[in-house]
Order: structure tokens, then C-alpha cells, then sequence
């Protein structure tokens, strides 16, 4: 007997401190663990008391003993002489002895932490309820690590109640200072029990640092609100953090309703941010010539992003892509965007073999260059890099003036504020030569609340959106209605930030611009006015090359009528003229072909569709469907 019940006793000690340790199970794993402890001794002390007093009041005795441990009440030192006596072994008796004053440390100790741990529970579920009540948003983060703190930070002045989900005290650490009360909760996000309050915005961000487990907990809890009415669903936002685009095409067979459901791409939003703050026609109304250091995953959103932002009027485009062994990747990008590789485009890689190569060929075949991105796999290299760059080309100026912007993918927040003050150090203070690098990527540039939550990027595509359930309608709108078709194609999402980033060209084609309205103190420039029949035409082109390159930078080939007709026939377009599974689309193709195109297979001309877009883009700047709650006038370039 007690072999058996010494046995027990250890399966159920490994089987706790398992338990324990397992921090999946967060929600009930202490409560199990100090079970196996509780069970484990009650099984060492069984044999002693069952052959003293009997099975039933034997079990009996023991209960109350082990409940006695509970309460450090029980004397450790009761059984030695009844150990020593019944198990003729001397090591396996120290043994059993050994494992019992174990135990009478670990049950109390694991008692007090279990009791301790469920008060706190039920302290921020009570914290919780009283947050569910309150008006005021609530954000609610998957785990805490870095970005999460980012965004965190970024709500200071937002009054706001804050969520942990997956978190602890230890590993919140008081990471942040906040005016705000911080809850944590050692449940998935996915699990919360959150009451709506009618018209109180939810803000839920999957922003684990394992993609694949926020990806999870995005379509657990698309699965949970989609039950609910459309009323509530309209005030909940997701957010599903991650760099792989396939990813959403789980988002998209999902029946998301009215719920706002944003896939974040990290890199695409630092690469809309630099090309809307920078232009590309900001250095030259006449063409660029960009130059993109290496081929990194930041570097070729970076260079679809240049390829469909440049397609303007009279507006020359020439992408240089040179880095060392970049083959392999140059081959996965023609895999996936076959596209970009035709004529259409004027894009070149250099494979190198050496850095040195390298600078040759920028000397050789890139002296011309007007806009260029680094972004090296540190930030050491990048802003080293960068630094020889500046260097390079300041010495093929003869006059030592003519120097392109270099932008410097720096992620690191102190690095981003130290490469924006790097100045020679020999220079006399106050004539310090600055070596105007850029950076762009840091944390604190995508992870707050002003670029996710109240982007104006994404507030202007809805109105992009808008603009087009309008063209395509007869009449008014349903709003609510349009949106919601907004939420079903993340693809159509990404075309439509596109379109909204590419705005600022096409204006900028006219010598125009757009700022937010913030007090009426100049008048705003009519855009009407601005129209010639020839710069209407103008604008659509550069609308339709736009939303071309744009597909073929997803991986979408044009079809020929042929090959429409079949797919038309097979039903695996449902009869569109477009095959998103297939991702072949009949109009990747000339503007002056579009016309006549358009109307063999759909009866009509669609490139009225970009006339109408273009005419409307007071109205997308304006906010006339009250979406976004910021208006932006036209205004000309200074």
C-alpha cells in the first residue's frame, strides 16, 4: 500500500507542477495544480491512517490532517516513527519523509497564492463590469509586449478604460505610466466576458507576437459577435496584426457583418506614410528614379507601393532594385507578382555578389537617382549604409550639392531619434553639417492611436468606397448598408487606401494639394475649376494605371475575352468578368483599350467609373457621408 499510494503521490506532484507551469491554461491551472497537491497529500498519508483506524474513518482522519496542512496546523514530524517503522527500505523511508515535508510547505504556499490569485480575479472582473458600463471606448490589447505598450502610451489623452488580456501583474510590471486604469486579465482575448453597452466602441487588437495565434483570436472573435445584432456589432472594431496577406483570406470567408475588421500590415503602413509625406513628384514634377537598397520584405511592399503611387501623367517612373544575393528573392517576387515584370514597368534588379559591387553598380547604372529607401536587417547596417550612400553620392556631384533624400528604415525609437540629429562631430556647433538621412519605421510611427484608430488613410478609402457605391448606384446611398460591403474583401480595402493615398498624385498633377479643415481662414479652391477636359482625361488614366499596377502588385494577371468566357462558363467566377480566385481580371490593360473592352463584356463603358471618381474628390475630402469626422479642403501647392 505504500508503494501504490507513494506512486500516486508523485504522478499527482508532476501532474500539478505541470499544471502550474503551463501558462495556456491560465485560467484554471493554479486552481488544478494545488488539486494534485491536495490529492497528492491525502495519497502519502493514507497508508498510515488506514492502518491505524480502518478504511472509512481512516479516510476520514486523513481529510481532516491534510486540511490541518492547509492551515500549517499540522505537526510534520506526527509520522516519522510510523514511516520509519512500516517501510523497511532506509533511503525510500528518507525519501517518503523527504516528500512529505514537501508537501507541507508547497500545499499551504500553493493555498495562499490560489486564494490570492482569485481575489485578484475577481477584482478586475469586477473591474470589468464597471468598465462595460461606462460610454467611454474601451481598448483591449491580446498581450502585453511591446507594440501593444506603443499603442497603450498613445491613449493618454483619450479618456478610455485599458485591457490586458493573456496578462499578469508580473509581466505588466507597471510597463507603462497612465492616468488610466490598467486591467489585467489572464484570459484570451478571445474569452473575455465583456457586456456591450449600446453605442460604447470596443476596440479589440490581436497583436500577439505569434501571428498564427492572433490570427486565431481574430476569427474567434469574429465567430463570437457575429451572433449578436447588427446595432452592437457596428461599435466593435478588430484589429488583426500581421505581414503575411494570405492571412486574409480567412478574414474575408468570415461573416464579419457590420464589424470593423482591419488587417494591419506593418510595413504597408510605414510605406503609405513615407510616399503621403513624401511624394515622389516632391523632388522632381518630371519623373524618379528610385533606388531601393536590398529586398527585404519591408523593401518590396516599399517598391509595389512606388510602382502603382507612380503612375501619373506625363510622370516617368524607374524603380533600381540593387542588393547582394538577392536572386532567390527576385524569384519569389516574380512568382507572385508576374505582373510587375512586363514592359509596363521600369524596374531593374542587380544581383551583386559584394557590397562593393554593389556601390559599383549604384555608381554605374543609379547616379540618377531621386529617391532612396535602405533598409538593411539592423539598424547598425541601415544607418551605416545610409551614411556611405550620402557619402556616395555627394562625390559623383561635381559641385557637391546634388544629393537625393535617403529614407532609412530605422525601427529602434532611440536610433530613429538619433539618426535625425546625426551631424559631423568635428564641426563647430553652430555649423553643424547635418547628414540629412530620413528615417522612417519606428514603433512609435504605426503603433498609436492617431495612425490606426483615426487614420486618416482608412477614413478617406471608406469615403473612396463611398464615392463608388455611389457611382454604381441610381440615387442616395444606404451608408450603413456600404460599409458593410466595404468590410467583405480585404483586397478591395488595400485598393481603396491606394486609391485615397493616391489623391495627393493625382492633385499634385494639377499643381494642387489637400489639408485638413481646421478653421475656415482661407477659401477653398474649387476643383472644378481646376478641370480642363484635358486634365479630367488625364486623371483617369492616371486612376486606371493606378488601380492596374495596383492588382498586378497583388498578383493579379489580365485575361484575355477567351479566357473570361471560360471561366465565365465554368462558374468559378459566379459570371463576374473577373476571377478573384484565379486573381485574372479582363481590364489590366491599356486605358485606350478599356472602352471598347468594357462594353463586349459588360455592355457599358467603365471608364466613366474613373471620371466619376475624379469628379468626386471634393466630396471623398469633404466627408459627405459623415464617416470619417474630418473634412479636407483643396488648396494649391506652395
Amino acid at each position: 500500500m505504500w508503494i501504490i499510494c507513494a506512486s500516486i503521490a508523485v504522478l499527482l506532484i508532476v501532474i500539478g507542477v505541470n499544471m502550474y507551469l503551463n501558462k495556456k491554461n491560465s485560467n484554471t491551472r493554479g486552481v488544478i495544480a494545488l488539486g494534485c497537491i491536495f490529492g497528492a497529500t491525502l495519497a502519502a498519508y493514507m497508508p498510515a491512517y488506514i492502518s491505524e483506524y480502518g478504511a472509512v474513518a481512516g479516510f476520514v482522519g486523513n481529510l481532516i490532517h491534510t486540511l490541518r496542512v492547509v492551515t500549517v496546523d499540522a505537526d510534520v514530524t506526527e509520522f516519522y516513527e510510523v514511516i520509519s517503522t512500516a517501510i523497511d527500505n532506509v533511503v525510500l523511508a528518507k525519501a517518503y519523509i523527504v516528500m512529505i515535508g514537501a508537501l507541507h510547505l508547497a500545499l499551504p504556499t500553493l493555498s495562499a497564492v490560489t486564494a490570492v490569485t482569485v481575489l485578484l480575479r475577481y477584482f478586475s472582473t469586477m473591474q470589468m463590469h464597471r468598465a462595460s458600463k461606462r460610454k467611454c471606448p474601451m481598448f483591449i490589447f491580446s498581450e502585453v509586449n511591446e507594440r501593444s505598450l506603443h499603442l497603450a502610451k498613445s491613449l493618454e489623452k483619450i479618456k478610455c478604460d485599458i485591457v490586458f488580456a493573456g496578462s499578469t501583474a508580473d509581466s505588466y510590471n507597471g510597463k507603462i505610466e497612465s492616468k488610466h486604469s490598467v486591467i489585467l486579465k489572464d484570459e484570451e482575448i478571445s474569452e473575455l466576458a465583456i457586456k456591450n453597452r449600446k453605442g460604447k466602441e470596443i476596440y479589440f487588437f490581436c497583436i500577439s507576437e505569434d501571428e498564427d495565434v492572433s490570427l486565431g483570436h481574430t476569427l474567434d472573435l469574429i465567430e463570437r459577435f457575429s451572433s449578436v445584432s447588427e446595432a452592437e456589432q457596428e461599435h466593435i472594431h478588430i484589429y488583426q496584426f500581421s505581414k503575411h496577406q494570405d492571412f486574409a483570406v480567412f478574414i474575408d470567408s468570415s461573416n464579419k457583418g457590420m464589424i470593423d475588421v482591419q488587417c494591419i500590415n506593418e510595413y504597408e503602413m510605414l510605406v503609405y506614410n513615407l510616399l503621403d509625406r513624401y511624394p515622389l513628384m516632391k523632388y522632381s514634377r518630371t519623373g524618379a528614379h528610385v533606388l531601393i537598397h536590398g529586398l527585404s520584405d519591408m523593401n518590396i511592399v516599399a517598391l509595389k507601393a512606388i510602382i502603382w503611387c507612380g503612375q501619373m501623367s506625363n510622370f516617368s517612373l524607374r524603380a533600381s532594385v540593387v542588393g547582394v544575393d538577392i536572386g532567390d528573392r527576385i524569384n519569389e517576387l516574380r512568382m507572385s507578382a508576374p505582373g510587375l515584370f512586363t514592359d509596363r514597368y521600369d524596374i531593374r534588379f542587380f544581383d551583386c555578389k559584394t557590397e562593393k559591387e554593389v556601390i559599383d553598380t549604384i555608381r554605374k547604372e543609379c547616379s540618377d537617382a531621386n529617391y532612396i529607401i535602405v533598409g538593411e536587417h539592423s539598424d547598425n547596417d541601415t544607418m551605416n549604409l545610409g551614411i556611405s550612400l550620402r557619402r556616395l553620392f555627394y562625390i559623383m556631384d561635381p559641385e557637391f550639392s546634388a544629393c537625393p533624400p535617403i529614407f532609412c528604415y530605422i525601427k529602434e525609437p532611440s536610433k530613429f531619434s538619433l539618426i535625425k540629429d546625426l551631424a559631423t562631430a568635428e564641426s563647430n556647433p553652430k555649423r553643424k553639417v547635418n547628414y540629412d538621412l530620413t528615417p522612417f519605421g519606428s514603433l512609435e510611427e504605426v503603433y498609436t492611436y492617431e495612425t490606426l484608430v483615426n487614420s486618416r488613410l482608412e477614413n478617406i478609402a471608406k469615403n473612396v468606397h463611398l464615392a463608388y457605391e455611389e457611382i454604381f448606384s441610381d440615387g442616395e446611398i444606404d451608408v450603413k448598408e456600404a460599409l458593410k460591403r466595404y468590410n467583405i474583401f480585404e483586397v478591395n480595402k488595400r485598393s481603396n487606401r491606394g486609391a485615397a493615398l493616391h489623391i495627393r498624385y493625382k492633385l499634385n498633377m494639377l499643381g494642387l494639394d489637400y489639408k485638413e479643415v481646421i478653421e475656415p481662414e482661407d477659401e477653398e479652391l474649387v476643383l472644378k475649376d481646376a478641370y480642363t477636359d484635358e486634365a479630367l482625361e488625364s486623371m483617369s488614366v492616371a486612376e486606371h494605371d493606378r488601380w492596374m499596377a495596383f492588382l498586378e502588385t497583388e498578383g493579379w494577371i489580365p485575361s484575355e475575352k477567351e479566357e473570361v468566357d471560360s471561366y465565365r462558363n465554368s462558374g468559378i467566377s459566379r459570371g463576374r468578368h473577373n476571377c478573384p480566385i484565379l486573381k485574372m481580371h479582363p481590364y489590366i490593360c491599356e486605358y485606350e483599350k478599356l472602352r471598347d473592352l468594357s462594353i463586349e463584356l459588360e455592355g457599358k463603358d467603365t471608364t466613366v467609373y474613373d471620371k466619376e471618381l475624379i469628379v468626386r474628390i471634393p466630396d471623398i475630402l469633404g466627408d459627405k457621408w459623415n464617416v470619417s469626422g474630418k473634412k479636407y479642403k483643396i488648396v494649391r501647392l506652395r
